[in-house]
């Protein structure tokens, strides 16, 4: 009977030695997107860099009217008209009238004109470093949502898999019992740990699903299948120290350059207003001919022509110059504000990105050096069951962990690959060339 015992052991042992010993394989699927085209699809497709491209032809526009103002303006106007005049004093008249004016009108001075064209100038740039922010979100973004779906991709392979071994092994651990070689404890401690693995494999397959749906608000197009991230990849630290990188966030990010824009912007406003005193002067000139007088009275046929010097002077505008003076001020106070905070954010974030990232490569190297340990000690806790001197609690809390190394060393890849997206992308740094790089890590 104890032989027999042993034999039955031996079995079961070996049932939990395949899916405790047997690496981890990503299912192999036919897959349809690698990332450079995710992100070409995105480029044609998300609304947020499509909006931020508008904004800067707006505002191309915007300058475009406000330098206008300073060229020559020409308008030409005339009537042609066909007159019944009667009266008690007068002759009853039919007779046509015609009257062309020509109006030239050239500014000569004007500061706030001026100052105006040159802020919406600074606006311009401000939305083309918008635009830039957006093109390099919009490369993160993808990145984040495309290895987000691989990291679940991986989450429910692994749990699939447990679930399916903790199932085998259930059936092993009835047959054991019903031939009265375990306790019944062992069976349900069996049970529950399957019922568990089939919980999150539930849950790994609805993130999965909703990382998918992430990845389609961006490309707006159904991808079920994406290319895996490679087996052999070096993972290396970050190139110079964090205070070069803050050093190139500083020279590089367009979130500093707009907010850079938004301060000289708001400056020039100030200047704007301050001008609403200034005097302005324009040259005019006027070329008219006409054959009708007031009230399109007949009167003989006339040509003139007229220069002018314009001259305007604001006096007292009953304190509204004044009072925009200092709306202006206020606003470029919010906008140096804002500049300090968005420069103290930039630093914190690359500090932290960049710590992010050195952690992952250590992760990287403990967690592969985890699953090693994990592995012995699976096989120890097998080896120590076929002898009675550990439970079946035991084997599977072993498995588990192993399990868990593995998933955590999958994390830790994905983890350093978005790091370091964020990295370059918030110094400013990131181009559609580390996107083709990246692509290069997957199958």
């Amino acid at each position: 009977m104890k032989k027999k015992k042993q034999i039955t052991h031996n079995l079961f042992t070996y049932g939990l030695a395949v899916s405790v010993i047997c690496p981890f394989v990503i299912n192999n699927l036919v897959y349809s997107a690698d990332l450079l085209e995710v992100y070409n699809k995105a480029v044609r497709s998300d609304p947020t860099s499509i909006s931020a491209h508008l904004n800067v032809l707006e505002s191309k526009s915007l300058q475009q009217q406000s330098e206008a103002l300073l060229y020559p303006q020409a308008s030409l106007s005339g009537s042609f008209s066909e007159n019944h005049l009667t009266g008690k004093e007068v002759d009853t008249q039919d007779y046509s009238g015609t009257a062309i004016k020509l109006n030239i009108n050239q500014v000569l001075f004007d500061m706030q004109a001026w100052r105006d064209n040159e802020k919406q100038q600074l606006l311009v740039e401000k939305s083309s470093s918008d635009y830039l922010q957006a093109q390099n979100e919009l490369m993160l973004k993808v990145v984040e949502l495309y290895f987000a779906v691989l990291e679940t991709q991986d989450a429910l392979a692994l749990t699939q898999k447990n679930s399916r071994t903790i199932g085998k092994n259930v059936q092993q651990l009835k047959a054991l019992y019903q031939r009265q070689l375990i306790s019944i404890t062992g069976v349900y401690e069996a049970e529950a740990r399957h019922d568990a693995a089939l919980t999150a494999e539930i849950e790994a397959s609805t993130d999965l699903s909703v990382a998918f749906e992430r990845l389609y608000e961006v490309i707006a197009e159904r991808v079920s299948e994406i290319s895996p991230l490679k087996k052999t990849l070096q993972f290396l630290p970050p190139d110079d120290d964090v205070e070069q990188w803050l050093k190139q966030a500083l020279e590089h990010s367009p979130i500093i350059a707009a907010a850079e824009s938004s301060v000289l912007a708001a400056k020039k406003e100030l200047s704007v207003k301050r001008a609403g005193f200034a005097p302005r002067f324009s040259l005019g000139f006027t070329q008219s001919h006409q054959d009708t007088g007031y009230d399109n009275a007949p009167r003989p046929k006339t040509d003139t022509s007229t220069i002018a010097l314009n001259f305007s002077q604001p006096i007292y505008q009953g304190g509204g110059i004044s009072a925009q003076k200092m709306q202006s001020v206020y606003r470029l106070g919010l906008a140096e504000q804002a500049k300090i905070q968005v420069s103290r954010k930039i630093e914190q974030q690359v500090r932290e990105f960049y710590l992010n990232l050195k952690s992952s490569v250590l992760k990287i190297k403990s967690s592969k050096r985890r699953i090693k340990s994990e592995k012995k000690r699976a096989e120890s806790m097998k080896a120590g069951f076929s002898y009675g001197t550990v439970t079946v609690n035991d084997v599977l809390n072993a498995e588990t962990d192993y399990l868990r190394a593995q998933m955590e060393y999958q994390k830790a890849k994905y983890s350093y690959i978005v790091n370091e997206i964020k990295l370059k992308s918030i110094s400013g740094l990131i181009s559609e060339k580390d996107i083709m790089e990246l692509n290069g890590w997957v199958d």
